[in-house]
């Protein structure tokens, strides 16, 4: 992934636990992950790993970019003034291109106006599955608000492999020993948007095959194993922490199955 230099930090945006902050790169406004944050680097790993594979599965998902905060990068009062911010913040930051105009997904209607709907939606859920999301909230589902391009994207997924930010080898291991992917968490805390999704979708057994082999065609094993050296080492100095979340994803392609199933079986 590129990597710029993040020219300015405007102020914090939205209520997100990472506090992320509106900043200029390259010209462009973004939506910005800094190192260090509050809830730790995990997150950064987790979107950056999350982001590639949603690129791979050609979701529409904002421009992504790596963005070097340092002492040339020019920071607002609002942002200097915030309890978790500080030098320690300086260096290798996530950075989502900032999408407008768009608005938040709150009607089953509203979803029914994207053009892409009935193609991202049933992938969305088994997509979440895989990377255990259970934080698809009102506020990461977003749909363009333009006539001309009124689709949805999908942002922020800073809390993502069951554990969230907290996710380290062992703890991944004991998952996989657990069995969680047969879990039901992800549709009974997702039920937000997945009601709504289920509402304007004609979900059956040839929609669901056809998306798990949607899944099984691109997230290969050797593009998966691929990720770990597209992770900075500022990020993770330990490569088998890395190698852990892959094999934790690995096992979890194995069951995408059970997760169809679970989709089209779930009533709410």
């Amino acid at each position: 992934m590129d990597t710029y230099h993040v020219d300015e930090l405007l102020y914090p945006i939205g209520n997100g636990a990472t506090i992320p902050i509106l900043g200029v790169v390259n010209n462009k406004n973004y939506i910005i992950k800094t190192f260090n944050n509050i809830e730790g680097n995990k997150t950064l790993i987790n979107e950056l790993v999350c982001h590639y594979i949603a690129k791979k599965l050609n979701f529409p998902i904002p421009d992504a970019k790596l963005g070097i905060i340092d002492a040339n990068t020019v920071i607002s009062k609002k942002v200097l003034d915030l309890e978790d911010f500080s030098d320690s913040c300086f260096g290798l930051a996530f950075c989502s291109e900032f999408l407008e105009p768009v608005t938040v997904v709150t009607s089953s209607k509203m979803l029914q106006l994207a053009s892409n709907h009935k193609w991202l939606l049933p992938k969305l859920m088994l997509f979440d599955h895989l990377i255990y999301n259970k934080d698809r909230n009102k506020g990461n589902l977003l749909i363009s608000l333009s006539k001309s391009n009124r689709q949805l994207y999908i942002i922020d997924h800073s809390h993502t492999f069951n554990l969230e930010a907290l996710w380290n080898t062992h703890a991944l291991e004991y998952k996989i020993i657990d069995e969680d992917f047969k879990d039901s968490a992800i549709m009974a805390d997702n039920w937000y948007h997945y009601a709504k999704f289920k509402s304007v979708l004609e979900l059956d057994l040839i929609v669901m095959k056809e998306t798990v082999d949607y899944f099984k065609e691109n997230l290969t094993k050797d593009f998966l194993e691929s990720i770990v050296d597209k992770i900075p080492e500022v990020f993770e100095h330990n490569k088998n922490e890395l190698k852990a979340l892959i094999q934790y994803l690995l096992y979890r392609m194995e069951h995408i199955d059970y997760y169809a199933d679970l989709i089209l079986n779930t009533n709410y």
